[in-house]
């Protein structure tokens, strides 16, 4: 009788920790995409301003240039 039981406790806990597996890789799944996002975005940014701050250097440098 008693192993009877701890197995058949042993399916039901299973089970259970089956769905919470389920739902933690959802979450993390979403997690994961989101951070991504956030890093593709923070990424793109830095680009962004870097190339923006690398025109304005050349044209302050070319001005310079040109005065002298």
């Amino acid at each position: 009788m008693g192993t009877i039981h701890v197995k058949y406790f042993g399916q039901a806990n299973e089970g259970c920790l089956f769905k919470h597996k389920k739902l933690y890789h959802i979450f993390y799944w979403y997690f994961e995409a989101f951070i991504y996002n956030e890093l593709l975005k923070i990424v793109l940014k830095l680009i962004t301003l870097s190339t923006m701050y690398s025109i304005l250097a050349q044209k302050f440098s070319y001005q310079k240039g040109k005065g002298a």
